[in-house]
């Protein structure tokens, strides 16, 4: 009976010294903010740039996490004409605006000392709007040979609003002061005909302090990149 009571506390201090490790987990309970860099398949003339701000908080071996990016980027064209007597200067202006938003959960396993594994459902959205403004000037020579100069302008805004959901299996493993972590999984947006598409990521991360580190990730997706320099504050 001694034996057996005592193989139940040796359980027992095992059970909350794992419970107390993954409660105190600074990787499931930090605000974090930094500069974010979207890479569009098939759009090589813009690459939006902008903030991203992400909070995560864990309840026992759960976690809940939020996530929003905002990125922008425009671009300038030209076209002439030059002909006797007529000429045409047109100027476009496009301005893309990425905007991101994701809310997920997700359950911790504690593989070892210093490593877990988790995994996480999320629902988000994604909106892409672009902007654009149009000039022509046309200089031609009426028939009385007066030079005229005729102005159009025009302006018009396109936007694609897609909601999606996703799960990945994330592996974070802690050597030192240094972070490392990459995950594996598949999104599909809500729309019809859509594919689930597969989506992975790496990150290494570095504590300047014990409550503070500096970060730097990458997002690979079916028709687009993301690059993320952050810094994270750990509670």
């Amino acid at each position: 009976m001694r034996k057996t009571f005592l193989a139940i506390s040796v359980l027992l201090t095992s059970y909350q010294a794992m419970a107390q490790t993954s409660a105190n987990n600074p990787q499931f309970n930090y605000a974090e903010a930094g500069y974010v860099q979207f890479d569009i398949d098939d759009i090589d003339e813009v690459k939006p740039a902008g903030i991203t701000i992400s909070v995560a908080k864990q309840f026992d071996q759960f976690f809940v996490a939020g996530q929003y990016m905002r990125a922008v980027d425009d671009t300038n064209q030209n076209y002439g004409i030059s002909e006797p007597g007529f000429e045409v200067d047109e100027r476009a202006n496009m301005e893309l605006t990425t905007t991101r938003y994701e809310l997920g959960a997700g359950y911790i396993w504690d593989v070892s000392d210093g490593a877990t594994i988790d995994l996480m459902v999320a629902y988000g959205n994604l909106d892409a709007t672009a902007d654009v403004d149009f000039t022509a000037e046309i200089r031609y020579t009426d028939i009385d040979g007066n030079p005229i100069l005729e102005t159009v302008s025009d302006s018009y805004s396109e936007s694609a609003d897609e909601n999606y959901f996703s799960a990945a299996a994330r592996y974070i493993l802690n050597v030192n002061d240094f972070v490392l972590k990459g995950s594996v999984g598949a999104e599909r947006f809500d729309t019809d005909g859509a594919d689930t598409e597969f989506v992975y990521r790496v990150e290494a991360g570095y504590f300047v302090t014990e409550a503070a580190s500096v970060n730097l990730g990458y997002t690979g997706g079916a028709d687009y990149s993301v690059v993320a320099l952050t810094a994270r504050y750990h509670f």
